[in-house]
């Protein structure tokens, strides 16, 4: 930002000759009364030339055409050239340079007359030239910056820039002040250099930024499992000093695919083995964890597998009949809570042959579960359905919301020939929720039915029973 404080507008028209006699202005024509600049303040960009004049009135305003001497009070600063008439403007035209970072002035002297023009010099950009393009999570990567003028010359004097990330949940600076920059969860981030000046009372003022592109990784750790190879739906146990960090908001993923958090206590966290179709190695992920929100994943040698290439859960084949399935008893008391794991799969045209559609060759469009109320008294229990699939975010809470497989829960009688109960449980989205009221001495079975798989090889889900 420039002050104006004189224009050639006033110049130009006062070369127009006015024809009056007598006029009573004559007397203070042709006698310099001041000399004055375009600008009062001038920012210029280092190692630019910025075109500008001076002018030499009478106490008129009219411009004389004396000549103007121009010199720069720190030409090691600022530079003149250039210096010339205006001609046919009466003005003496001249060229500020930028020399270096800093402030300095311009003098205009005419016939014993003077005017000072101040002048702030800045760079032209600012540029993250050194550090790392990718960080661990925990990890310092510290990063260097250089100032450069109009002609991508790099420059010296010129204040340290603010530090700034895009992203703070990717990483982050402790202080804005120093560009020492702390990864955090995994993804890419900006990280950004910025430096302004206000000079001259804030009459000119300037902002350059620099960003860089950088990618958290997570670090690696080596936790030990209760397991190495399981099968679909199976807990495996990771135990390790850094997962002491484990909150509501981190998540843990195996070869990508979400998955849930059965349990974590103290340095312990325990996992459901997703199904996957194979026996290939994968890696566990956590993220998240403790105040720095670190991420942190297992290499080959710490991976985990699907002991067989089954998309088949835990209580399979015996979860896919009434007259095979397993017993799970009910909560009792109020508060108890009943929870298991297990898969469905399969192509399940409408849900299966089981709720009126089609199966096809190697279908498990159902899991059931027998419950049985073998009290006096009716009994109420509160029934909920969670699931994920690959594309699905979050943990022990997967992803609210449709968009995926869909899954319904219903209650069906002895010999799951009739529904009972209600059918709250049948929507599209996870998780679904219903009660349902059990008659005194009556046997219901729990059915988790796939209505969709919207082409997802097999679904991992959470069954929770809560006495009410």
């Amino acid at each position: 930002m420039n002050a104006r404080i004189l224009s050639s507008v006033g110049v130009i028209a006062a070369l127009v000759v006015g024809g009056c006699k007598s006029d009573p202005t004559n007397s203070l024509v042709g006698t310099p009364s001041r000399v004055g600049f375009q600008f009062a303040t001038l920012r210029v960009t280092v190692a630019d030339s910025v075109p500008t004049f001076a002018v030499l009135q009478d106490e008129g305003s009219n411009p004389l055409v004396q000549a103007i001497t121009i010199t720069a009070c720190d030409p090691t600063t600022v530079a003149v050239s250039g210096v010339a008439s205006g001609a046919p403007l009466v003005q003496t035209n001249f060229f500020v340079k930028g020399v270096k970072f800093g402030t300095a002035c311009v003098v205009a002297t005419a016939d014993g007359l003077t005017d000072t023009m101040q002048v702030a010099t800045v760079p032209d950009h600012i540029a993250v030239t050194t550090g790392p393009d990718t960080v661990l999570s925990g990890a310092v990567g510290v990063y260097g910056y250089s100032y450069f003028d109009k002609q991508s010359h790099v420059m010296a004097g010129v204040p340290a820039p603010t530090w700034s990330s895009t992203t703070a949940g990717f990483g982050g600076f402790a202080s804005s002040a120093t560009p020492s920059y702390t990864a955090a969860a995994p993804g890419i981030n900006t990280i950004t250099a910025t430096f302004s000046v206000s000079a001259l009372g804030g009459t000119v003022t300037q902002t350059v930024t620099g960003t860089k592109v950088v990618a958290t990784i997570p670090g690696l750790f080596h936790p030990a499992l209760s397991a190495a190879s399981v099968g679909a739906g199976v807990a495996i146990v990771a135990v390790d000093p850094q997962l002491a960090g484990w909150k509501a908001a981190s998540t843990l993923t195996v070869g990508g695919a979400p998955t849930f958090v059965a349990k974590a206590s103290g340095d312990s966290v325990t996992f459901i083995m997703p199904p996957f179709g194979d026996t290939k190695n994968r890696q566990i992920l956590f993220t998240s964890l403790g105040a720095a929100n670190l991420a942190l994943g297992t290499d080959g040698t710490d991976s985990v597998s699907n002991s067989t290439s089954s998309l088949a859960g835990p209580y399979a084949p015996g979860d896919s009949s009434a007259a095979t399935t397993v017993f799970i008893a009910l909560p009792k008391v109020h508060g108890d809570t009943t929870v298991l794991y297990d898969t469905n799969h399969g192509a399940c045209v409408n849900g299966g042959s089981l709720v009126g559609g089609t199966d096809t060759p190697g279908d498990h469009c159902n899991s059931l579960f027998e419950v049985f109320n073998n009290t006096a008294g009716p009994d109420t229990i509160n029934a909920q359905v969670d699931w994920v699939w690959p594309a699905a975010l979050g943990v022990d809470n997967p992803t609210t919301g449709g968009g995926g497989p869909d899954q319904d829960m219903y209650a069906c009688d002895s010999t799951c020939s009739n529904f009972v109960g209600n059918f709250n449980a049948a929507t599209t989205a996870t998780p679904e929720k219903t009660v349902f009221i059990i008659p005194a001495n009556t046997k219901w079975f729990i059915l988790v039915n796939l209505f969709n798989p919207t082409g997802q090889p097999a679904i991992l889900f959470k069954l929770t029973l809560n006495h009410k």
